[in-house]
């Protein structure tokens, strides 16, 4: 009977559960709990009870030793605290908001759990916070995303020194991260104009694919491969991705949350209004098949001024047409069992960007894996002049980098790339600033290149 009424605190998440048992009723008549998540090493029904049981009789023995839960908030280890911070503390709208919450989690079970996690909260020190951080740098994250962490971290110990007092000092206070040479000195790999143009030509041209001569095993048998060339094709959508990209200056997330109704095609103008982000999936558990993170769009840019309006250049405008005119063949094409977007007067509402096989939000890792292969087919095809290979946001440098090359303000590229200042962007591209200034348009900045001309 006693472990029937234990296993009432007890609620299952996914492998995990979550542990809810009562400590004491205050002078105020308030009840207190202690809330953690356990995973438990047992596999049957009956040996995860007696572990959960045992566990539930642990945290109210050292209640009762210790003499309250300043002692037990000490003994949790960080993983589990993390949990209570979000439940307890983040979800309140008085301390942060709900995507400052989820953007914290998130940093803090990728970056910091993994390394502090197993450690309880008592046992963390200021060297444990540099563990964190020093891991980050070795994995090459940037000076920002450190910060961001750290805020994070800061958050959590907050929590658990001025809301609960379970710990006298926070390790994390004092630590700061200082800027190296590398960090203010810093340059992109980018493109210049002759790159991205044969970057663009390639795009539209398509690739001669060649393969050597080989050998595979098929049932049981030695099969010989000639070598042959095919040439490879990419369809309308990556034409006007990676069009988009370059003379928008786009993030990813920017790009892949584009809906049709986004597109002013009269005034060739791109409204950027929302982004996708990354957060865990509430079904995600070790023992089912699905993803650990899921993707949805949030209604708003990075940042508020990353809802912003940006003109582009004319022959990406109708480069935009064109694919849109095949998405909706393609619609037509796989059938309203297959086509899992809208049709009919609704098209519009459909993501420019999209999974050709369903019509549904295009995966942020796709745009990433084809820019690596344009690279790579190019690079095949000109083995004596091959393009760097730069990453998918190293386009978004690509654009701010050739606008400053001719002449536009600084004013305005800040505006377009969607930074709440120019002071932002005077850090990241203070080695590209020329003196000269140029207010043009700039839609009528670009000509069409001579290399992806249509007949």
């Amino acid at each position: 009977m006693a472990k029937e009424i234990e296993m009432k605190n007890v609620t299952r998440r996914g492998d995990k559960y979550r542990i809810r048992v009562f400590l004491y009723t205050d002078a105020n008549k308030k009840k207190h709990f202690h809330t953690e998540t356990y995973a438990p090493k047992a596999t049957k029904k009956k040996d995860i009870e007696d572990e959960l049981s045992k566990r539930i009789l642990e945290i109210k023995a050292t209640y009762k030793s210790q003499g309250s839960d300043i002692a037990l908030g000490r003994e949790m280890f960080f993983r589990d605290f993390v949990e209570d911070w979000k439940e307890n503390y983040a979800s309140d709208p008085e301390n942060m908001t709900i995507s400052l919450r989820d953007s914290y989690y998130d940093l803090l079970v990728r970056k910091a759990v993994p390394c502090v996690g197993h450690l309880r909260m008592g046992e963390i020190k200021k060297a444990h916070i540099r563990k964190i951080m020093d891991s980050m740098r070795q994995d090459g994250l940037s000076l920002g995303t450190r910060k961001r962490v750290l805020s994070a971290v800061r958050s959590v110990f907050h929590y658990a020194c001025e809301e609960l007092d379970i710990l006298e000092s926070n390790p994390s206070r004092d630590y700061t991260l200082k800027k190296k040479k590398t960090d203010s000195d810093k340059t992109y790999n980018v493109f210049n104009e002759s790159q991205y143009i044969a970057f663009l030509d390639a795009v539209r041209q398509g690739f001669d694919v060649r393969a050597k001569a080989s050998q595979q095993l098929r049932a049981q048998k030695i099969i010989p491969i000639d070598a042959y060339q095919m040439h490879r094709d990419l369809n309308e959508q990556w034409i006007a991705f990676f069009g988009l990209a370059i003379y928008g200056g786009f993030r990813r997330g920017e790009l892949l949350a584009l809906t049709w109704e986004d597109i002013n095609f009269d005034e060739m103008l791109i409204t950027i209004k929302k982004t996708i982000i990354k957060k865990k999936n509430p079904d995600f558990s070790e023992s089912s098949d699905d993803r650990k993170e899921i993707q949805d769009v949030k209604n708003s840019a990075k940042t508020e001024a990353g809802n912003r309006i940006v003109d582009v250049p004319d022959f990406v405008i109708q480069d935009l047409r064109s694919w849109k005119a095949a998405q909706k063949d393609l619609a037509n094409k796989l059938g309203h069992h297959q086509w899992k977007g809208y049709t009919g007067e609704d098209f519009d509402q459909n993501y420019v960007f999209i999974d050709v096989k369903t019509g549904k939000m295009m995966d942020l890792g796709t745009p990433t894996h084809k820019m690596k292969s344009v690279i790579s087919m190019y690079n095949d095809m000109h083995p004596d002049a091959p393009l760097p290979m730069i990453r998918l946001h190293d386009l978004r440098h690509t654009h701010a980098t050739d606008l400053i090359y001719k002449g536009v303000a600084i004013e305005e590229i800040a505006q377009r790339l969607g930074h709440k200042n120019i002071y932002v962007t005077l850090t990241i591209y203070a080695h590209y600033l020329p003196k000269q200034k140029n207010d043009r348009k700039i839609s009528k900045l670009y000509e069409k290149p001579k290399q992806i001309r249509t007949a």
